[in-house]
């Protein structure tokens, strides 16, 4: 009881009464060190490090003999927060000797080392250890954790997955694993993680807030902020309202969202994020010149794609082409890894130069190999100027990196017509228009296919079987109907 309040006093600051707490604690219970820890911890925060030496030093006298290293850590901490490494790590070499495998003396360990351009030191003084004894959980974890700042994600999930089949993991367990899903891009296997992770702690912020951030990436807005709230209905959160109001605003339910930007703090209101917020809202009435201002203030604050895309949405409603060109090659100056901005860039370079935008397609592939829709538009630009060979690599990628696609299939299918092989392009055409097949466009390429190849009997029956609903597809229709003599 007495170290809940005494934790609870040093997070709201009131270090008066943590003092007050540890000298009276001193008092009834002489031979323990923990008051004495208490006492360093507070003159820590207020930096009053020789005070602090004087409490750890005494906390050290009473655990002479015991088997705790927390005194000894304490004082090797306020060494270094006072940037003395070489004395902290003579100091840590003999807690190591002493206790070789104590977790927070090797994470310890490795940061100094790390501090002393040495950090591969402190990595394999961790596995080796590790290494000795791999059923120390502690260890392990530890290990999975420098594997994290190192980027090691792939040894990472390795390492963690051995644990898998354990019961009452700790947290450190599945923050650490889920990270790593992340940043290896394992989306399919991170969903699968947090959902284990929800189904047994379903109100854990940590595993909430992991499942969020794979539901934006995926823009499954909805089920966003079905998640958001259900945390709220238990407890207030600022930042849970802040997550809640961004996935209501991508639904574009602006209702609700209102009402969750409402409960926001008036601090939260004036933040960048929360000017990206104004701007959406300010977008949905078409006010378009203070949503602009306010779009740009969350753009120059967090320059990522979602930012930039808003910025040039409200530029095009604007009509103003050429900034919003600009401000896409501006931010390409800067960000060249973003893919989405790149692929935006192309295509608008499609209109007025497809050389250029072909470099922007191959430079997207640079990045991405498997983006099929680079590898799509790059076949259609090479179809359009008649370099089929070239066209067909592309497109045959394309229809390998996303077989089902209406548009790869198309974009190979026109190639074959275009090699007078009708028989493959139809078959590519079975399979789309197998489907629910939306696109008027590639189903009338579709019909021209079956014309140019013959069949005009079938070529007639598709077309009637299709009520034709955009006018450009009315006039082809009719324009086919003359050039073939379709009765």
């Amino acid at each position: 009881a007495q170290l809940t309040l005494a934790k609870a006093y040093i997070v709201t600051a009131q270090y008066d009464k943590a003092l007050d707490l540890a000298n009276s604690w001193k008092q009834t219970a002489v031979d323990d060190a923990r008051p004495y820890l208490l006492a360093g911890d507070v003159y820590v925060k207020l930096e009053d490090f020789k005070a602090a030496k004087i409490e750890f030093s005494k906390a050290e006298e009473l655990s002479s003999g015991g088997a705790s290293a927390i005194p000894k850590l304490a004082l090797i901490n306020l060494e270094l927060l006072q940037g003395n490494l070489d004395p902290a790590k003579d100091m840590l070499d003999a807690v190591l000797q002493e206790y070789p495998t104590n977790v927070t003396a090797l994470a310890t360990f490795y940061l100094i080392s790390k501090q002393q351009g040495n950090q591969a030191a402190g990595l394999e003084k961790i596995k080796s250890t590790f290494d000795k004894n791999q059923t120390n959980i502690g260890l392990r974890l530890l290990l999975a954790r420098v594997w994290l700042v190192e980027q090691r994600y792939a040894e990472v999930i390795t390492l963690l997955d051995e644990l898998e089949a354990q019961e009452s993991l700790p947290k450190e367990y599945w923050a650490t694993l889920g990270r790593s899903l992340i940043r290896d891009n394992q989306r399919q296997g991170a969903t699968q993680h947090y959902d284990r992770w929800l189904a047994f702690a379903p109100n854990d912020k940590d595993a909430v807030i992991g499942k969020l951030f794979l539901l934006d990436s995926q823009n499954k807005f909805a089920e966003g902020a079905k998640l958001t709230q259900s945390f709220l209905v238990n407890r207030d959160d600022v930042q849970m309202q802040i997550l809640d109001t961004h996935f209501l605003l991508m639904k574009s339910d602006f209702e609700a969202a209102q009402k969750s930007y409402d409960k926001l703090p008036a601090e939260v209101l004036e933040e960048p994020m929360s000017k990206g917020f104004l701007a959406r809202f300010q977008l949905s009435r078409k006010e378009l010149e203070p949503a602009l201002a306010n779009a740009e203030i969350a753009y120059d604050a967090t320059k990522n794609s979602r930012n930039l895309l808003l910025v040039i949405h409200i530029l095009d409603l604007m009509e103003q082409a050429d900034k919003s060109l600009l401000f896409l090659e501006a931010h390409l100056e800067e960000k060249p890894n973003d893919l989405i901005a790149r692929m935006l860039y192309a295509e608008r370079q499609i209109g007025g130069d497809i050389g250029a935008a072909m470099l922007t397609y191959k430079k997207a592939l640079e990045q991405n190999p498997n983006n099929y829709i680079a590898n799509n538009n790059l076949a259609y630009l090479y179809l359009q100027q008649g370099e089929l060979d070239i066209a067909k690599q592309f497109a045959e990628k394309a229809a390998e990196l996303n077989p089902d696609n209406a548009e790869t299939l198309d974009t190979l299918a026109q190639i074959y017509v275009a090699e007078n092989d009708y028989e493959e392009a139809l078959e590519l055409y079975s399979r789309v228009v197998a489907g629910d097949l939306e696109n008027e466009e590639i189903y009338l390429n579709y019909v021209e296919t079956l014309l140019v190849s013959g069949d005009a009997f079938l070529a007639k029956r598709k077309i009637e079987q299709r009520e034709m609903k955009l006018q450009e597809s009315l006039d082809r229709v009719q324009a086919l109907i003359a050039e073939y003599g379709i009765e």
